[in-house]
């Protein structure tokens, strides 16, 4: 799956090819369509092994892991480097939410699917937070996870274009972010 990451950093599922992805990972097509009936497969196999890896670390399979939201950030922040470590897999990803944009991209449901999924996860906590006093009462559990969402990507955005973008002091920003919403 590996090669097929790098391909698809690279040059994008569109023009990605199963032969580059087959020589990439020094396999003949045949033994890779073995594993693989198709590019899409391959490419929701790569998709969905990412996000198993995200879920297990951050816990979207159980929202109510979390306490308070200060135990989610802490979680995240240890979360990041780890995510940062591998531009290649981040850039993948931000390729193909740029390429989901087509209606007819075999990626766009799963793209869909992924952010509503963590906006429910964040929505969840974000709400438990305001319940349990941790929020102000006024917050918009589903504008603040969106926006959540929208930051951390935008910051990864950011610094796959610009090595000069410091990832960290970004997200201690949507740490601020989140304290605002504080309710103390």
């Amino acid at each position: 799956m590996r090669a097929a990451v790098s391909i698809f950093a690279r040059d994008g599922y569109r023009s990605g090819s199963l032969n580059d992805v087959a020589v990439a990972a020094g396999l003949s097509r045949q033994n890779l369509l073995y594993y693989y009936s198709s590019k899409q497969e391959l490419l929701l196999a790569v998709l969905e092994e990412r996000d198993a890896e995200l879920d297990r670390a951050l816990h979207f399979a159980d929202p109510e892991r979390y306490a308070t939201m200060a135990d989610y950030v802490s979680d995240l922040s240890a979360l990041l480097p780890q995510v940062y470590a591998d531009r290649e897999l981040v850039a993948l990803y931000h390729r193909l939410v740029a390429e989901a944009a087509d209606p007819l991209h075999p990626a766009r449901e799963w793209v869909s699917e992924r952010h509503e999924r963590i906006r429910v996860a964040y929505e969840s906590i974000i709400r438990r937070a305001v319940t349990e006093g941790e929020f102000r009462a006024d917050i918009d559990a589903r504008a603040v996870a969106t926006a959540l969402l929208g930051g951390i990507e935008g910051i990864e955005s950011q610094w796959l274009v610009n090595d000069e973008v410091d990832w960290a002091a970004a997200t201690h920003i949507l740490r601020a972010f989140l304290a605002s919403c504080s309710a103390g």
